[in-house]
């Protein structure tokens, strides 16, 4: 809803809560995204790469809404 600074605190209260969930490291990676946190997306986005199982892993890659996540990851790596 555009409040990103909001959402940012919570999800990361839910990570701390749940560390096995793999859409709460999804939602935080959005919410980096969006406050444009490249450092903290490609730290979510490392241990998000050990919590998620193949499918969710593939589910995640194959997804459009995680497109600039992971265009965003691939230039970093260059």
């Amino acid at each position: 809803m555009g409040d990103h600074k909001n959402a940012e605190k919570y999800f990361k209260k839910a990570y701390e809560i749940n560390r096995s969930d793999p859409y709460i490291y999804q939602y935080l990676m959005l919410t980096y995204l969006a406050r444009d946190d490249i450092k903290s997306l490609r730290k979510i986005y490392a241990e998000f790469k050990v919590v998620a199982n193949p499918v969710e892993l593939a589910e995640f890659k194959s997804s459009s809404r995680f497109e600039p996540v992971l265009r965003l990851i691939n230039e970093e790596d260059k």
